[in-house]
């Protein structure tokens, strides 16, 4: 089986409302696209406690891509930290990466979504490597990482990166999977 962004591995997964909720009022920044975009797939007023068709969400954020620009998608990545619940342990960088699939998992249910696997930390030389193969985009994605290192390593933003560890191994070209390259 492939894993591609925007398709996902299961029909019947579905996605927490708080999850939607807090990336709808962001893209409601875009209007009137976006709001068109969440009213079309039934996702402007999501309810939070709520749980919706992972299908319908890949759906809409694939058209936000498409028309409003992939820049939206890492932004909407780049809200996550501060828009969603996270684990106990998630108090300190590596602690927040290590968890960062818990957290995947909590907003998704009823079938495989996918997930993040943390495959190097190392706080000394201040880089980390994490791999993904869930069905979001990796502009998306790459936001998530940004915004987890962002919020514990505010002081110091000039040497902070989050790309591709191989750019031609990559969902959106095919493969099953994405490894992104942190650094801080």
């Amino acid at each position: 089986m492939r894993f591609l962004q925007f398709v996902p591995y299961d029909p019947s997964v579905q996605i927490r409302g708080n999850a939607i909720l807090t990336f709808a009022e962001l893209l409601e920044l875009h209007r009137p696209d976006a709001v068109e975009i969440l009213d079309k797939y039934e996702l402007g007023k999501p309810r939070p406690e709520e749980w919706y068709p992972q299908k319908t969400w890949l759906d809409a954020i694939k058209e936000v891509s498409e028309r409003i620009g992939p820049t939206s998608l890492y932004i909407m990545g780049a809200k996550t930290y501060d828009l969603v619940n996270w684990p106990p342990e998630a108090n300190d960088l590596q602690g927040t990466l290590m968890t960062i699939n818990k957290q995947h998992q909590m907003n998704h249910r009823n079938g495989e979504s996918g997930n993040w696997h943390l495959a190097i930390f190392d706080s000394e030389g201040h880089h980390a490597k994490i791999t993904s193969d869930t069905p979001y985009p990796c502009d998306f994605e790459r936001g998530v990482i940004m915004s987890i290192v962002m919020h514990f390593n505010h002081e110091n933003l000039r040497n902070l990166w989050v790309v591709h560890e191989n750019p031609y191994s990559c969902r959106n070209r095919g493969t099953d999977s994405c490894t992104y390259l942190i650094r801080w």
